[in-house]
C-alpha cells in the first residue's frame, strides 16, 4: 500500500489503492496503525486534489457557458469527481483506528499530527463541523499531545466555511491562550529554513511564523464573512500596533503582511 501511494501520480484516482486495501480485508489481513495512517493520508490528499480540480472546473464551465461553448466534457468530469467519497472513507478508517489501537490501559494511541491535520483540512473543505469536532475530541484525549498551529488553522477554517462565527471566535481565543501558555506545538526549524525563508532565524522556523500569521488572517476572513468588518479592523489595529518586528515570537501579535491587506480588500469588495 505504501508503495502504491508513494508512486501515485498527482491527479490519479485511488482506485488501485482502495482495491488493494479492500483485498486485504477480504483476505482477513488485519491492518496495522501504519496501514491506517497511509490510507487516511492518501484519501485526504486525494480529497484536496478533487476540491482543487472542482473549483477549476466550475470556473471554466462558467467561462465556457458565457462564451456559448459546449460544456458536456467538463460537466461529465465534474459528475465523476463528485462521486468520489474520499473524505467519508477517510473518516470511516479514522473511526476504525480509534476502536483498534489502544494501550493496555485502553488509552488512545496517537496516529500523528499529520493524520489529524489532514483530516481537519478535509473537514474545512467540506464545511463539516461535526467531523472536525470528532477529530479534535480525539486529539484532546491523547496523552502528551498538543495540537499544532496548523490544527487550529484548519478547524478555524472549518467554522469559517460553515459560517459559524461564534465557534470561530472560540477557536481563535483558544489558539491565543495555547500560544501564551506554551500548549502549542510549532514546526521545528529545519537546517535550510534560515536561508530559504525570510521569516526564519536561529530561534524559530519561518514556517511556524507563517502558520501563526495565517491563523490571524483566517480570523479576519471569518469576521468579514459574518458581516462584522469592525471586529476585523480591531484585529488589524492590534497587528499594526505590534512592536514584535519581522521575527515575532509565538506569544507576540504578528505585524501585518501583504496577505492581511489582501484579505481586507477582498472582504470589503465582497
Amino acid at each position: 500500500l505504501y508503495t502504491l501511494v508513494a508512486t501515485r501520480h498527482d491527479g490519479e484516482p485511488l482506485t488501485v489503492i482502495l482495491e488493494t486495501y479492500n483485498e486485504m480485508l477480504t483476505r482477513q489481513i488485519k491492518p496495522n496503525a501504519c496501514t491506517y495512517k497511509t490510507m487516511i493520508l492518501a484519501l485526504c490528499e486525494r480529497d484536496r486534489e478533487v476540491d482543487r480540480v472542482l473549483t477549476q472546473l466550475q470556473a471554466r464551465i462558467k467561462r465556457r457557458r458565457a462564451a456559448g461553448l459546449n460544456l458536456s466534457l467538463d460537466q461529465n468530469h465534474l459528475v465523476t469527481l463528485r462521486k468520489e467519497e474520499n473524505f467519508g472513507s477517510a473518516m470511516l478508517i479514522f473511526e476504525a483506528a480509534q476502536t483498534l489501537f489502544r494501550t493496555k490501559d485502553h488509552k488512545l494511541i496517537s496516529l500523528g499530527s499529520s493524520v489529524y491535520n489532514a483530516l481537519l483540512r478535509s473537514c474545512m473543505l467540506h464545511s463539516n463541523t461535526d467531523a472536525a469536532v470528532r477529530v479534535w475530541s480525539v486529539m484532546e484525549q491523547l496523552d502528551n499531545f498538543h495540537p499544532d498551529a496548523s490544527s487550529y488553522l484548519h478547524i478555524l477554517g472549518t467554522y469559517l466555511s460553515a459560517s459559524d462565527i461564534d465557534s470561530a471566535k472560540d477557536v481563535f481565543a483558544d489558539f491565543l491562550a495555547a500560544a501564551n501558555e506554551g500548549r502549542l506545538h510549532w514546526q521545528t526549524r529545519i537546517s535550510d529554513d534560515k536561508t530559504s525563508h525570510v521569516l526564519a532565524d536561529e530561534t524559530r522556523a519561518g514556517k511556524a511564523r507563517v502558520t501563526q500569521m495565517l491563523v490571524w488572517i483566517k480570523m479576519v476572513e471569518a469576521y468579514f464573512k459574518a458581516h462584522d468588518p469592525q471586529s476585523a479592523i480591531g484585529l488589524l489595529e492590534q497587528m499594526m500596533d505590534s512592536k514584535a518586528g519581522l521575527h515575532y515570537s509565538e506569544t507576540d501579535v504578528p505585524p501585518p503582511c501583504p496577505a492581511v491587506y489582501t484579505a481586507f480588500i477582498r472582504g470589503f469588495v465582497e
